[in-house]
């Protein structure tokens, strides 16, 4: 139960950090899951959470693998446990 309240206390917290609710994270872009449901996302260097990005195709992610890149986003759903992580939506790339 605490490990929930402090994984929607960090969100809530990097949500509201600016007035237009993106954020930034630094980290490495990956595949996760397992097959069929692989999706692409990013490992926070600081917190070590998995962030799912459900506009990796817009940007071209699939071609940073293992590279690690510093991306301003939006969060769009919050995590609703393990093997389901928060949505995100990348707004800028900053590599």
């Amino acid at each position: 139960m605490k490990k929930k309240i402090s994984i929607l206390a960090t969100l809530s917290f990097l949500g509201c950090s600016s007035s237009s609710n993106n954020f930034t994270l630094k980290g490495k872009i990956a595949v996760f899951g397992s097959v069929p449901h692989t999706y692409i996302g990013i490992k926070d260097s600081k917190s070590n959470r998995i962030f799912k990005i459900s506009n990796a195709s817009k940007f071209n992610l699939s071609k940073l693998q293992n590279h690690t890149v510093q991306i301003k986003a939006k969060l769009e759903k919050e995590p609703i446990g393990p093997g389901f992580p928060a949505v995100i939506s990348v707004v800028k790339i900053e590599k």
